[in-house]
């Protein structure tokens, strides 16, 4: 839809963990993904490009290192993973991986949060 040749779009989606792991970067692509469900279910829906971009160039809060009092290191797992892989498919499961990703993830940018690694096994880390 964003006239984007369809390998690029492979390789965005490929890498799009790395991309994510920046609160900032979270946001506007939440905002595009959001753009998208309300564009399949109505083509003259707002595309919320403006308020996105409001966001976008909003200028960064900062944080004194004095001022953070707490830190919590989450780590996840999807429980029984392989058997749902086995069960119904590797489309299916990641699926599931990357709606457990957009919860968390949207839970750190609510809380000043910061992925700190993401593989089989995914850390994270909140800081507030």
């Amino acid at each position: 839809m964003l006239g984007h040749a369809p390998d690029v779009a492979r390789r965005f989606c490929d890498n799009v963990a790395e991309y994510l792991i920046h609160p900032k970067y979270f946001a506007m692509y939440e905002a595009g993904r959001a753009a998208m469900m309300r564009n399949l279910d109505d083509a003259d829906a707002d595309s919320g490009v403006v308020d996105a971009m409001d966001i976008w160039n909003r200028p960064a809060v900062s944080v004194k290192k004095a001022d953070r009092e707490f830190v919590a290191v989450l780590f996840t797992d999807i429980v029984g993973s392989t058997a749902m892989t086995q069960e119904r498919g590797d489309d299916a499961a990641q699926l599931v991986v990357r709606r457990h990703d957009a919860i968390v993830r949207e839970a750190l940018t609510q809380h000043s949060g910061r992925e700190v690694k993401h593989t089989g096994t995914a850390s994270w880390r909140v800081s507030r």
